[in-house]
């Protein structure tokens, strides 16, 4: 699950470290022992969408792996390519503006329909959710963005998780303002669909949601 530690903290994995920042972000490595070796990093400058680093998910794109970095600050979301750990590249970076709906872009996760990519992400001072697509070049597009502002499921999203049922794609988020877990189909990128909800008043400031399969059956585990 994700951990949201207060600015200029540390948020420790076992596959990476990630220090997150207005600075930017680190990348490191480590092995069976858990041990951590630095490898690369990339800071926020001029150039990069990194200020206020929220949330990252890691994504395959014709055998490049990029790292979708949100920014709380920046309004935006930072594609970095982080195949060669050693050397991470910032590529493509979109912010909010005309309809897309990232200003406070926090949570974020990725996923591909058939050679397609594309990363999801809350816009919380909008009210809203943006699809992004994801080039093998590392470039950014913006697909459908979609207002909650009304939906069942407002304010501040604090994560989202997607997963697939057949050949539908679904994106499941958690609000951290009223206690409620919110479906949305996004099997259609351009056309983003508000599906079943949940609310739970025993998860209170939901601030992380997973899912998982078992056989048939479909899961999510949230923490709050």
């Amino acid at each position: 699950m994700i951990f949201y530690p207060p600015p200029n903290t540390w948020l420790i994995g076992l596959i990476v470290l990630l220090a997150i920042s207005s600075l930017g972000i680190v990348f490191e490595e480590t092995f069976a022992q858990l041990v951590i070796i630095p490898r690369g990093e990339v800071e926020d400058t001029s150039s990069t969408i990194l200020d206020g680093a929220r949330q990252v998910s890691v994504i395959n794109v014709n055998d490049k792996y990029y790292a979708v970095v949100t920014a709380l600050v920046d309004d935006g979301v930072q594609i970095i390519d982080v195949t060669d750990p050693e050397n991470p590249v910032s590529k493509g970076s979109i912010i909010d503006g005309g309809t897309r709906e990232l200003n406070g872009a926090t949570a974020v996760s990725t996923y591909t329909i058939e050679d397609k990519h594309y990363a999801i992400i809350s816009g919380n001072q909008d009210n809203g959710i943006q699809i992004l697509e994801i080039t093998a070049q590392g470039t950014i597009t913006a697909k459908g963005p979609l207002s909650i502002l009304n939906e069942v499921v407002s304010g501040a999203i604090l994560d989202i998780a997607t997963y697939s049922i057949g050949d539908k794609y679904y994106a499941v988020a958690i609000s951290s303002t009223n206690n409620k877990i919110q479906i949305y189909d996004i099997t259609d990128p351009d056309t983003t669909t508000q599906k079943d909800y949940s609310k739970r008043p025993d998860i209170l400031a939901g601030h992380g949601i997973d899912t998982y399969s078992i056989g048939n059956s479909h899961y999510a585990v949230a923490v709050g």
